[in-house]
């Protein structure tokens, strides 16, 4: 199992392996900083300096496998958010993201030009790899891969390039804000405090929570996701008193006249809110 390497049992031990001890390593810290799961990459290209290695095919399908559950989970995670973004900055924020994109490009094709043989095919697909090593881009290097192997091109020096590349980029990540901040004189903990100073004044994100009693006749019978279409409001009903009763709504409850509501918003759009449901209450919930 240690040295056969077209065993999956060795592919197993291989990786569980490599990653123990780049999660491990990771977690160490030098001047409050570490690599975290970063690490990992090093560990494996350590190993494979030493000729640990798997059966290619395997290798591919877990490569493959383990980008599409990347990606898949990135979606989950940030998807839910995504297009709420747009209307926070993101319009601009992607204006950012694809001119920075753009000057890698040209960074790229200029170092191909006047550092490699621009004729061999080998060059440029380490230059690939080196790109998206460079930015850390683990998708956009799976990407590449699939491009070249649909253009009949299997060689390996794409992840060559990427290896390379990627340890100094995790590095700089690193490095430059620590350099900017020695140069700029930043102070963390002076930033912090500025920082909460701010969040505290922006009443946009700052939560306010409130009883109130429903007494307005036209929102009888309403869900509660009508009362926030109708009311044009972002809010939240945590719990709902009707009939004696307290429940947890969700989205399709439908409320009554009488009922008491307890209402979660930012505070620019609490008195909106309670002025168009009724009027403010003072309820005593856990004794009901």
């Amino acid at each position: 199992m240690l040295f056969d390497t077209e065993s999956i049992a060795h592919l197993l031990i291989l990786y569980s392996f490599v990653i123990a001890v780049g999660v491990t390593l990771g977690k160490v810290k030098f001047r409050g900083i570490s690599f975290g799961v970063a690490f990992i990459l090093f560990t494996g290209i350590v190993v494979a300096h030493f000729g640990f290695t798997g059966n290619l095919k395997t290798i591919s399908f877990i490569q493959d496998f383990g980008l599409i559950l990347f990606v898949y989970s990135l979606g989950l995670q940030v998807g839910p958010s995504f297009f709420i973004s747009f209307r926070k900055g993101g319009m601009k924020m992607n204006r950012l993201a694809v001119l920075l994109i753009l000057l890698n490009i040209i960074v790229a094709i200029g170092a191909f030009f006047l550092l490699f043989d621009h004729k061999d095919a080998d060059s440029f697909a380490m230059l690939v790899g080196v790109l998206s090593g460079a930015v850390t881009n683990t998708p956009g290097l799976g990407a590449a891969e699939e491009a070249l192997r649909q253009m009949g091109n299997t060689n390996v020096e794409i992840a060559t390039g990427y290896a390379c590349a990627y340890p100094l980029a995790v590095i700089g990540v690193i490095m430059v804000p620590m350099i900017v901040k020695a140069i700029c004189h930043i102070k963390d903990d002076k930033e912090n405090q500025e920082l909460a100073s701010q969040e505290q004044e922006d009443t946009s994100t700052k939560p306010a929570r409130q009883y109130i009693e429903m007494q307005n006749e036209r929102l009888d019978g309403k869900s509660i996701i009508e009362l926030r279409r109708l009311i044009n409001r972002e809010f939240i009903c945590s719990r709902l008193l009707h009939d004696g009763n307290v429940v947890t709504p969700h989205r399709d409850t439908v409320v009554h006249i009488g009922d008491h509501h307890c209402v979660v918003s930012s505070e620019d759009d609490a008195e909106a809110i309670h002025t168009i449901l009724g009027s403010l209450v003072e309820v005593e919930w856990d004794n009901v």
